[in-house]
């Protein structure tokens, strides 16, 4: 079964010393926050059904990288918007954004930059909600249902 999506959710996956900055600033844009450290916390989060609007992924960690989280991104289903972050602008952001991130952040890190990622990232997957039909209707149908299979 595909993750819940969350629209307020974000998986920061990074190392300690940045993940406070950072954190600091998509919260303060309006995202929950939840911290991993390596690859394999953060594939069980992603494996625990919670699907967060966004990934934010530092370059590489003692056990993996970015491409193996997109990687479980792929087999969980998620929608969620994966954004890795370099070290510098120089630092490969084209190779990045081909193999299927959604956005590079580089350092400074800037409010500014961290609003206006997490508005175009909630534009791109605004999600209709499902159409309910209200429960009287439901009961309705129930009922003629039933009706029909006791005069049969």
């Amino acid at each position: 079964m595909p993750p819940t999506y969350n629209q307020q959710d974000l998986l920061l996956v990074t190392n300690p010393e940045e993940a406070a900055e950072l954190a600091t600033l998509f919260r303060r844009s309006g995202l929950r926050v939840f911290t991993a450290t390596s690859c394999q916390q953060a594939r069980e989060m992603l494996r625990s059904g919670r699907d967060p609007l966004i990934v934010v992924a530092a370059l590489s960690f003692r056990d993996g990288s970015w491409w193996s989280l997109r990687k479980a991104m792929i087999d969980q289903h998620s929608m969620a918007a994966l954004v890795v972050c370099l070290p510098t602008v120089d630092g490969g952001v084209t190779d990045v954004l081909e193999a299927g991130c959604s956005a590079v952040l580089t350092p400074p890190y800037k409010l500014e930059q961290i609003r206006k990622l997490v508005e175009s990232t909630e534009a791109r997957r605004v999600v209709p909600a499902p159409q309910r039909k209200p429960l009287q209707s439901v009961l309705s149908e129930q009922a003629r249902r039933a009706a029909r299979g006791h005069s049969a």
